[in-house]
C-alpha cells in the first residue's frame, strides 16, 4: 500500500494495522516528519489507540525528545499498552536527565569602564615603551662617543693671548709699548716693539 493512498477508515481494524507498519516504515527510513504526519492523522482518527499514541513516543524518541516521547509512551499505558510500551517509556525517561537543557550562564552587560581602563594601561604601557626608545637614541645621540667610523677629530690650539697681529684697544705691547705700527718680529711670530 502506498503511503500517499493511505485511507483511515473508523473502526476498521486492518487499516489501523496498516497505517500502524507505515509508520514503523517511515521511522526505519528516519522520514521523521512524514512519520508524524500520517501518526497525527492515525490519532485523529483514533484518539484511543495505544499502539499510535506510542509510536508517537517513539517518534519523539526518534528526535531525542525525550520528555515529549515519555508523555506519549504514558497515555499509551493508560489506554492498556502492554509491557513493551512501559519498557519504551521507561528507557525514554532513563535518558531524559541525560537531555536536560542547562541554562546559559546570563551574559554579563559590556563593561565600558573596565574596558576603557584596560585601554588606558595599554596605551601608558606603549606610551612608556615609546619614551624609552627616544631617551635610549637622544643619550646616544649626544654621549660625545666619537662616531664607530672614520678618523678621529684632529684637536686645535687654541691661539695665546698677546701672540700674532695687535689688537687695537687690546693689551700694551712689550716694552711699553702700544702696539700701534707693530710689526712681528721676522721669524719669531712676536710683534716689535715699536720705536
Amino acid at each position: 500500500m502506498s503511503s500517499d493512498n493511505l485511507v483511515f477508515i473508523s473502526g476498521d481494524e486492518g487499516d489501523r494495522e496498516a497505517a500502524h507498519a507505515e509508520i514503523r516504515t517511515l521511522l526505519e527510513q528516519r522520514n521523521l516528519s512524514l512519520a508524524a504526519d500520517r501518526c497525527g492523522r492515525l490519532l485523529r482518527e483514533h484518539p484511543e489507540d495505544p499502539v499510535a499514541h506510542a509510536l508517537m513516543g517513539d517518534i519523539f524518541a526518534a528526535r531525542q525528545q525525550w520528555s515529549e516521547a515519555v508523555e506519549w509512551y504514558a497515555l499509551a499505558e493508560n489506554l492498556g499498552g502492554g509491557p513493551e510500551i512501559s519498557r519504551r517509556r521507561a528507557a525514554a525517561q532513563v535518558m531524559l536527565p541525560r537531555t536536560v537543557q542547562r541554562p546559559e550562564p546570563a551574559a554579563e552587560p559590556f563593561d565600558f569602564q573596565r574596558q576603557r581602563t584596560r585601554v588606558v594601561a595599554i596605551s601608558l604601557a606603549a606610551g612608556s615603551v615609546l619614551l624609552i626608545a627616544v631617551i635610549i637614541a637622544l643619550l646616544a645621540l649626544f654621549s660625545g662617543a666619537p662616531p664607530a667610523k672614520g678618523p678621529a677629530p684632529v684637536p686645535r690650539k687654541a691661539p695665546v693671548r698677546g701672540q700674532g697681529l695687535p689688537v687695537a684697544n687690546g693689551p700694551a705691547a712689550p716694552n711699553g709699548g702700544t702696539g700701534a705700527g707693530a710689526a712681528p718680529a721676522p721669524g719669531t711670530g712676536q710683534v716689535a716693539p715699536a720705536t
